[in-house]
């Protein structure tokens, strides 16, 4: 197998779920798959451990890349054919956790998204 670069490990969320969580999971824990998550007018790294594709929530309108927050528990992420459900991540500069954890401590600006 080729050696694991850092644009590997970058996640392109205009791929399908189940790829994501396929790379993701292959990813994990060491050295782990990674996004930007913008909020408002800043950015930060996003590492994501552990993520499901979701069924039962069916907004089309959203880009690839957009991010959903439910009730503040759960944080879903567009796809080329769905959402994906985050469950556990690591914020940059942060310790790891599950993502309702996150959430609770979290300040959402309107223009939440992925690259």
């Amino acid at each position: 197998a080729p050696k694991l670069n850092p644009e590997f490990c970058k996640i392109n969320w205009n791929l399908k779920s189940q790829e994501i969580d396929c790379c993701i999971r292959g990813l994990s824990p060491f050295p782990g798959a990674h996004t930007m998550l913008h909020n408002g007018m800043t950015a930060a790294g996003l590492k994501i451990y552990l993520a499901k594709p979701v069924h039962d929530y069916t907004n089309t309108e959203a880009k690839p890349g957009s991010v959903q927050l439910i009730q503040q528990e759960r944080m879903l992420v567009k796809t080329a054919d769905g959402w994906l459900e985050v469950e556990s991540l690591q914020l940059a500069g942060k310790k790891r956790m599950d993502a309702t954890s996150f959430l609770r401590g979290f300040r959402a600006e309107e223009n939440l998204f992925c690259d």
